[in-house]
């Protein structure tokens, strides 16, 4: 009997040793768990952030991205502290570089040049048109009714000299003139004021001094009244023929002077900036 008790003691206490071993050696375990991770994280987390701080070498300012420091400080431009480039936008720089071999380089005719300060250029093509000076271009129009009796001007584009003439005209209104002029000479004397009426109304009609004397000269209204060219040039435009009648104010004839002229070039808003005076145009 005191034998069976013993045995049953040890039973008991061996049964609590056990479980006693199983608690501490499960309590180790979960300790190193919990603390044994948490360590180990916040090891690995030093040392990532140790990392970045070693391969930010870069600062730049928030403000101004240009900037780019070996170290901290302030900007240059608006005195911000300066940040330092987060390690993706230095690995993304890395990556948008492209380095070639020497032999790679001649295969692809790479060149370089020395940045300097200099106005762009850019060549542009433009459509436009020839036109005359406006500056030396004349329109000659009828000043009084009439018929064209003669015609010298045959064709668009011919040439013609200063005081050549152009037409003949017949108008019963200058006839008239002249016969007036006629008698106000008479009275030349006493009443010049009459005289110098009458001639100022031919002048109007475009006749010259010399025409007006000629007129005078001959004693005898002419019939026929001569369009001289006011300039040397080129007939532009020809709006009579022979025979037609004329009212006043009549185009007849465009006259320019073509030694020089104006090139109109049709240029877009894009264009203007890379358009200034004194360029060089080419045809």
């Amino acid at each position: 009997m005191f034998y069976k008790q013993k045995i049953q003691t040890m039973m008991k206490n061996k049964k609590q040793f056990l479980i006693y071993t199983i608690l501490i050696v499960g309590g180790i375990i979960i300790g190193r768990v919990i603390f044994g991770g948490t360590k180990e994280n916040s090891s690995q987390q030093i040392s990532s952030n140790e990392n970045i701080e070693q391969k930010a070498e870069v600062w730049t300012c928030s403000m101004h991205p240009q900037i780019r420091k070996s170290q901290p400080g302030k900007c240059p431009i608006c005195g911000m502290d300066l940040i330092p480039l987060a390690l993706e936008e230095n690995i993304g720089e890395e990556m948008n570089r492209i380095s070639l071999s020497e032999s790679a380089i001649k295969i692809a005719d790479v060149q370089t040049f020395i940045i300097q300060k200099a106005s762009p250029t850019k060549e542009i093509r433009l459509t436009g048109k020839i036109k005359p000076d406006e500056r030396k271009t004349n329109v000659i129009t009828a000043r009084f009714a009439g018929r064209i009796e003669k015609l010298y001007v045959n064709f668009t584009g011919q040439q013609v000299q200063q005081g050549e003439k152009l037409a003949s005209i017949y108008s019963p209104d200058l006839i008239t003139a002249q016969k007036e002029l006629f008698e106000a000479f008479k009275f030349k004397q006493s009443h010049p004021e009459y005289y110098q009426a009458a001639k100022n109304k031919l002048k109007l009609w475009s006749l010259t001094e010399k025409q007006i004397e000629q007129i005078e000269q001959n004693g005898e209204p002419q019939n026929y009244f001569d369009i001289l060219s006011p300039l040397s040039g080129t007939i532009m435009k020809k709006e009579v023929a022979l025979g037609d009648y004329l009212n006043e104010g009549t185009l007849l004839f465009e006259i320019a002077n073509l030694s020089t002229v104006w090139v109109l070039f049709d240029a877009y808003e894009s264009d203007l900036p890379w358009i200034k005076t004194t360029d060089k145009v080419t045809f």
